[in-house]
């Protein structure tokens, strides 16, 4: 239920002093501020209930300050509200009066807790105007005293670490010890032989991207090289993979083009290594071998051509494409189908909702995302054109398509009753079939499921960014931008998804194509290169086979064929309306980006946690999308 404050009742420093809040929160807030609320909460109510009115309004005040999710990397909106439903929502900093702020404000400097006094300091800076230089130096000392463990850094002290790092560069001068012991803490954890190299791998990634420690940027390098030798040797493949390509971002703002080229190198024997251990297993998996064999390949075409020879890459190129060949072709007979009697939208409601309820946070995103495994892009041209030989009068007549604001936007001619269809009629009447089968999956499966979904967790954009991030499918630098679509679509923000979405989509196709050598430039008469846009992108010959057939036929029914939504060009030009914005096909889009980005993220993460696992039906699943692209290293 969202929290209830009492506007009625003042908030004072009394108050605040004697609400016994640190037996409450000290036992507790370690493992992060959203353990705190709900016994601050608890506190509130039954303060309340004992008569005790002002108690229960600074406990109420503290809950609501806790609540709020930490989005450190947004300096506009570094708290948001932690949950929200038809009901109403959590807290956010505006809902703090300028009084409450002031009495806050004065209440920290009797907190010697650094997680509550980080946020108390942070939220007060952040709210109140004008702003106050020391609250801000307060939250940075606070910030810096969270404790640098794996457990707690899961929990929720990379947020905060991170938005200390972040308050120290604003602070400038004034915080410049702080920020030269906070780099030290930092690279302690780093040189720590003993800590985990996950954590290792976060915090390097922290300082990567905040730029600290400029001076040990290329020793830090060299020490994940390090690593991510020691874990291919022990078979931990996708630890290697983490640590070169963790370890070739810090030699690119080092400006160390060998060395950078050299991690790609590495990056690929990497999945050739593991494509030969998923072969030679007690239960072979060429499908997945295939795949890694193809995420070799394209980690290879990362090598820039200027070091090739140097590290032998051509050759290694056309072995690998060899390879991959044959675990194709082994594959084959490791494929099944997966069949389902028919169901009325009552039935499938119902599945849909059972299907995510009563598990855990992966689990229940993992039912979500496979809801629906996409188009079968050979079974439904079959099927259109058995309905197109059935239903001859439908032949007889052209379509024409309009706009929502009456412009003809699409035809497609009339057929005959002897002759087959054209490629565009045929492909025409696929995407007007799929946009059924949008509708029923949208109305009878995502929308009932998203419900159970958001009842049931608390997913936060770090999450999503982190998806994104550890998704081969996903191109570098664009990992934020699609997390933040995945939030905004679980949210039910359909529309922000939507213009996110659409120029990612095309950058994910620019992006793969280029990977596999593939021109996805035109010049014009004056000499002029420019990149070409995705319907042009979608009609080259070979992305088909670059994307996978699937893929590239829901990426061309949604985003680029006036048959479709078109939503591309609907989006480029500002001509989606309200209506438009949160329709159906702008909820599919969200929803199969989101199943696409799981797919790939959880076909590794499976391979890599349950090795030697013959999990059949998930296997069916996963094969039958056919979604395996290059791996974005």
């Amino acid at each position: 239920m969202p929290i209830v404050k009492r506007p009625d009742i003042p908030l004072t420093l009394k108050d605040l002093i004697d609400s016994g809040w640190r037996e409450i929160v000290v036992p507790v807030i370690e493992d992060g501020y959203t353990f705190a609320w709900q016994p601050l909460s608890r506190g509130a109510e039954s303060a309340f209930e004992a008569g005790n009115e002002g108690k229960s309004r600074a406990l109420w005040a503290l809950a609501d300050a806790v609540s709020m999710m930490l989005s450190p990397r947004s300096q506009a909106s570094p708290f948001g509200a932690s949950f929200q439903t038809s009901e109403g929502r959590s807290a956010i900093p505006s809902d703090f009066s300028a009084e409450e702020l002031d009495v806050l404000g004065q209440f920290v400097a009797h907190v010697d807790e650094p997680w509550l006094r980080a946020r108390l300091a942070d939220l007060v800076w952040f709210q109140q105007r004008p702003r106050k230089g020391d609250m801000l130096l307060t939250a940075v000392d606070a910030y810096r005293l969270m404790p640098l463990t794996r457990e707690l850094w899961l929990a929720g002290s990379e947020d905060a670490w991170r938005r200390g790092l972040s308050l120290a560069r604003m602070a400038g001068q004034g915080a410049s010890t702080a920020s030269q012991e906070m780099e030290a803490a930092l690279l302690r954890v780093l040189d720590d032989d003993d800590a985990d190299p996950r954590f290792k791998l976060s915090v390097a990634q922290l300082v990567l991207e905040t730029g600290f420690a400029e001076t040990r940027q290329l020793s830090i390098a060299e020490d994940l090289v390090e690593m991510g030798m020691r874990a291919g040797a022990a078979g931990d493949g996708f630890l290697a993979r983490d640590a070169f390509s963790l370890a070739r971002h810090f030699f690119k703002r080092q400006r160390n083009e060998i060395r950078r080229a050299d991690m790609g190198a590495a990056i690929a024997e990497s999945w050739v290594a593991d494509a030969k251990a998923k072969i030679a297993g007690d239960a072979p998996g060429n499908t997945v071998a295939a795949s890694f064999f193809e995420n070799a390949i394209q980690a290879f075409r990362t090598v820039p051509r200027s070091e090739r020879v140097r590290l032998n890459t051509e050759a290694r190129l056309r072995e690998v494409q060899v390879q991959l060949g044959e675990a194709g072709a082994r594959a084959v007979s490791e494929m099944g189908t997966v069949t389902s009697s028919s169901i009325d939208i009552t039935d499938l409601i119902n599945q849909s909702r059972s299907a995510v309820s009563g598990k855990d946070a992966l689990e229940a995103l993992k039912a979500f995302a496979l809801l629906y495994v996409g188009p079968d892009v050979v079974k439904l041209r079959a099927e259109t054109q058995a309905n197109r030989r059935k239903f001859v009068l439908s032949r007889l007549f052209g379509t024409t398509s309009l706009s929502p604001d009456g412009r003809v936007i699409a035809r497609q001619s009339a057929g005959n009753l002897s002759g087959e269809d054209s490629e565009d009629q045929l492909l025409a009447s696929m995407i007007r079939d799929h946009q059924i089968t949008v509708g029923l999956v949208i109305q009878g499966q995502m929308l009932p499921a998203i419900d159970v979904l958001r009842a049931e967790h608390n997913f936060t954009l770090l999450d999503f960014v982190n998806l994104a991030a550890a998704c081969p499918l996903i191109p570098p630098g664009r990992e934020y931008q699609v997390g933040k679509a995945l939030l905004a679509g679980l949210n039910g923000d359909f529309d922000i998804a939507l213009h996110l979405l659409s120029p990612q989509v095309e950058n994910l196709v620019r992006y793969h194509l280029k990977q596999a050598g593939i021109l996805t430039t035109r010049v014009d008469k004056e000499g002029i290169e420019n990149e070409i846009g995705l319907s042009s992108l979608m009609d080259l010959p070979d992305v088909d086979e670059v994307l996978s057939a699937n893929v590239a036929f829901e990426i061309r029914a949604m985003f680029c064929n006036p048959h479709g939504p078109n939503l591309r060009n609907d989006v480029a030009h500002g001509l989606v309306d309200d209506g438009q914005a949160n329709s159906l096909p702008s909820a599919y889009v969200w929803w199969m980006m989101l199943r696409l980005v799981f797919v790939f993220w959880w076909n590794s993460m499976r391979t890599a946690t349950q090795a030697g696992s013959n999990d059949a039906a998930e296997e069916t699943q996963s094969n039958q999308q056919d979604e395996q692209l290059p791996d974005k290293s």
